[in-house]
């Protein structure tokens, strides 16, 4: 048994005095004195004192501070820099592929991808339209926003009308349900499979055509109608009327 004063053994120099220790983000090592202890947030009763207090977390900058414990002494809390930064990707039009250093992250919209630091090289691309991207610098802690108007690749369609005489009959070309010119008038249009429609005084026509980059496609359009049997006011109508579909 103990044999000595029994206030000795409980004088304040003994006491213990917890201590509250948290960072942000959580999950951050704690050490003290050099020694890992636990990851935040955590309790630890140290004894009153001077300590190296250590906090580390993966991809932030660490915090070295040097702490007096002390009874009554407020929690011990760090707020840990990001090492690292963040990049959105945005394009007209959306979906396109993205490439960062080379390795596909995604497609667009891409928002505050974590990358470490330090110049990137950043691109977007598909099938039907131009590469394009730059190099980013992304510092600590910062958020690069980079927005990309695609370019689209493009070839042509030309349509030549004709009805069963063989005469050049002038009409109006849709390309996917939608209005892109006239018959006898070079179109340009996105590379790719495109539904052509056109409507002439003397009848309509259509079909899937594949369009070809920077080639422009002849589409020689036979119509059964004759055109010398239209009077050139019902020819203007048909135009007119089918303009404003």
């Amino acid at each position: 048994s103990f044999g000595g004063n029994i206030e000795a053994l409980i004088s304040s120099d003994s006491s213990e005095v917890i201590v509250e220790f948290s960072s942000n983000p959580e999950g951050a090592m704690l050490e003290i004195d050099g020694q890992p202890v636990s990851e935040t947030p955590c309790f630890r009763p140290l004894m009153p004192g001077v300590y190296q207090i250590s906090v580390k977390k993966a991809r932030y900058i660490s915090v070295e501070q040097t702490l007096m414990v002390k009874d009554g002494m407020d929690p011990f809390v760090v707020i840990l820099e990001p090492n690292f930064g963040w990049l959105t990707v945005r394009s007209e039009p959306s979906g396109m592929n993205v490439k960062f250093d080379g390795e596909i992250i995604g497609k667009t919209p891409i928002r505050k991808f974590e990358t470490d630091l330090g110049q990137h090289t950043v691109s977007v691309n598909s099938k039907f339209y131009h590469q394009m991207g730059q190099n980013v610098v992304i510092g600590s802690n910062e958020h690069e926003d980079l927005f990309l108007d695609l370019v689209p690749r493009q070839g042509g369609i030309k349509v030549e009308s004709v009805d069963r005489g063989n005469n050049a009959v002038n009409g109006a070309v849709f390309v996917d349900n939608k209005r892109a010119g006239k018959t006898w008038t070079p179109i340009t249009v996105m590379m790719g499979r495109h539904d052509i429609k056109v409507i002439t005084p003397v009848g309509d026509w259509e079909k899937t055509v594949v369009v070809q980059e920077e080639q422009m496609q002849i589409l020689d359009v036979k119509l059964t109608g004759d055109l010398r049997a239209v009077s050139n006011k019902i020819r203007k109508q048909a135009i007119e009327d089918y303009s404003k579909k």
